[in-house]
């Protein structure tokens, strides 16, 4: 579990461009607590540096732990996932979770950084 964490936590962050040392110093942790947590090194991860994780990129409990690390990947790379049996409720939460992902990537895309200053 805390390895598939970890992994969601690369992965998310990797969508976003940001480095470890970046991540770690906006949640207020060393970068080698930071580097550890990604590689699944740390037993016990606290909830609230889940929380301050999930909210430098906008998403919800929910929807972090809607989707498997696989998920990402694949949209990292451009592949979608076939629709099997799974529960509605899972399903939207997955999407939901994958949307505001895709959303913030866009945005970053069309205002890039300090695109306010040169209006």
């Amino acid at each position: 579990m805390r390895d598939t964490i970890g992994k969601k936590f690369f992965y998310i962050r990797m969508l976003h461009g940001y480095t470890q040392e970046y991540v770690a110093k906006k949640i207020g942790v060393s970068i080698s607590s930071y580097i550890d947590l990604e590689a699944g090194r740390i037993r016990k991860v606290p909830i609230g540096r889940v929380q301050d994780i999930l909210a430098l990129y906008g998403l919800t409990m929910e929807n972090f732990f809607s989707f498997k690390p696989e998920d990402l990947m694949g949209l990292i790379k451009g592949e979608t996932e076939t629709i099997d049996e799974k529960s509605m409720r899972e399903m939207v939460n997955k999407i939901e979770g994958m949307y505001q992902l895709l959303f913030q990537l866009v945005d970053k895309f069309i205002r890039p950084p300090g695109w306010e200053s040169r209006l």
